[in-house]
């Protein structure tokens, strides 16, 4: 048995505040390995990752970085992970629920949703043949609060389906028992050649999305709550992935993937609701729902290149992605796309025991039809590095330029270059205690790992946008370009 247990201090303004500073659980685990089998059940940790060639839950990918982060899943959750391995067979088993939907992005939204995690994988190794079943499900339930919606004659709540229930049987209720999931049960297999440094991977999945209204509060026999039958989105959901992974030496290596997500099979009078998050503080502890009549059917490829080749002294990365998202309306018979690609070469550099560099630059195009997605491009690029000038003491700098190009109606488009920079001195008496003090916005964010990430400007730039609605992703550019601040930063590890 092994347990961990981490407590997180903040200051609600302040380091002048002193009185203003809460504590609470932070992340936690504890593991138990009874024999056949071994159980971790944890919180708001990142320690889930399927055991699936797609996986399915796991590799987390950051917003704001410009390589994948390929983490794994868990913050802003809790449950349990189950694992076997008896007979050759490798079972794994997941069972999490969810407390903060959107952690990642902006932590002051109230996105506790109560979203299940299930997934459940057996697989068994035949020789140069790995084999595998998989089941994955996401469900929420939720109580929506219709009383806006519900009170007319005939029935007008926005849900052509729930109206029909409600015309046909008098409910009177006002509060519905919402049901959403999606599942897939599937197979896997993984092929291993060359001593396992070729490995082709292909997975299959099969499943359901669905929703519908399964309580009401006013439908039971003495007028409380009471099971209803609802349905009012049944779509078949599909999921192919293939990927092709080598480590052609110790030095270099390659690995392409494409995944395709579908859901058809669309019917009459659907509809679809999705969540929408609202600040903790104007919130009051509910999750806002918006009802999408004529749901589309859609369709997303991703595709994936990494290559990597290292030395003990150089890095040298090349990643390339590709996302096309189709979406077809079956009432209105209309298709819309939206379309982005991204090439991103980067180095990572120790020149010598005093001084590193970094330079990662990303190219991305994008386009789509109607209001999905603007049509341009952009180019990114980080620039960081150390430069020691004693033992203790550093220079540092990391400075990001992106030049954006938007494309406009009439053959017109508009161009604009911002940079951020962050430049000054790093102190490290010893390897737990470090003092940064530099001009311009931290880059580095230690809201979710206590050694930071790059991700602090995304951050910046995310929380712009929910601050002025109105805005566009170029006004929140240059509202980062704009900043100018004195950064202090002191960082102690136990």
């Amino acid at each position: 048995m092994h347990g961990y247990t981490r407590m997180r201090f903040d200051s609600g303004r302040n380091l002048f505040q002193p009185n203003n500073i809460s504590a609470y659980l932070d992340e936690a685990h504890i593991e138990i390995s009874p024999g056949p089998f071994d159980i971790l059940g944890y919180y708001n940790e990142e320690v889930l990752q399927s055991k699936d060639p797609l996986s399915f839950f796991g590799d987390v990918d950051l917003q704001g970085t410009i390589f994948d982060d390929h983490l794994k899943e868990g913050k802003g959750t809790a449950g349990a992970v189950i694992t076997s391995q008896r007979y050759g067979l490798d079972f794994q088993g997941i069972l999490a629920n969810v407390h903060d939907y959107d952690i990642y992005n902006n932590p002051d939204l109230f996105d506790n949703t109560g979203t299940d995690l299930y997934g459940f994988t057996l697989s068994r190794k035949f020789k140069l043949i790995t084999t595998g079943a998989d089941f994955f499900m996401r469900r929420n339930m939720w109580w929506l609060d219709f009383t806006k919606r519900t009170g007319s004659t005939p029935a007008n709540t926005g849900i052509p389906r729930l109206d029909k229930h409600i015309d046909k049987t008098g409910d009177t209720s006002d509060w519905f028992n919402f049901d959403d999931k999606t599942y897939y049960v599937g197979a896997d297999f993984t092929m291993h050649l060359m001593n396992d440094r070729l490995r082709p991977q292909f997975e299959f999945l099969r499943g359901k999305k669905q929703q519908g209204f399964v309580t009401s509060n006013r439908s039971g026999i003495d007028l409380g709550n009471g099971p209803i039958d609802v349905p009012i989105l049944d779509r078949d959901a599909q999921i192919i992935f293939g990927r092709i992974e080598e480590k052609y030496s110790e030095n270099l290596y390659f690995r392409v993937d494409h995944t395709r997500y579908s859901i058809t099979n669309a019917s009459d009078d659907e509809s679809e609701i999705v969540p929408n998050f609202a600040m903790a503080d104007s919130a009051n502890k509910h999750i806002f729902c918006a009802i999408v009549s004529d749901p589309p059917t859609s369709t997303y490829d991703h595709s994936e290149l990494s290559i990597k080749w290292s030395n003990e002294h150089i890095d040298l990365l090349l990643f390339i992605q590709r996302d096309m998202y189709k979406y077809h309306y079956p009432y209105e018979n209309t298709d819309t796309w939206k379309y982005e690609r991204s090439i991103a070469p980067g180095v990572n550099w120790d020149i010598n025991d005093r001084f590193n560099i970094e330079i990662h630059q990303c190219y991305r195009s994008f386009d789509g039809s109607g209001s999905l997605s603007e049509k341009g491009s952009s180019i990114e690029t980080i620039s960081r590095g150390t430069a020691k000038i004693t033992k203790n003491l550093s220079t540092i700098f990391d400075i990001r330029t992106i030049y954006i190009k938007n494309d406009r109606a009439a053959g017109s488009s508009q161009s604009n270059t911002f940079t951020s920079p962050f430049a000054g001195f790093k102190y490290e008496p010893n390897r737990k205690v470090s003092v940064v003090l530099a001009y311009g916005l931290d880059p580095v964010n230690f809201d979710i790992d206590y050694y930071g990430r790059q991700t602090a400007r995304y951050d910046y730039r995310n929380q712009y946008l929910w601050e002025n609605p109105d805005a566009t992703m170029t006004d929140a550019e240059k509202a980062l370009a704009n900043r100018k601040m004195i950064t202090l930063r002191a960082t102690f590890r136990f």
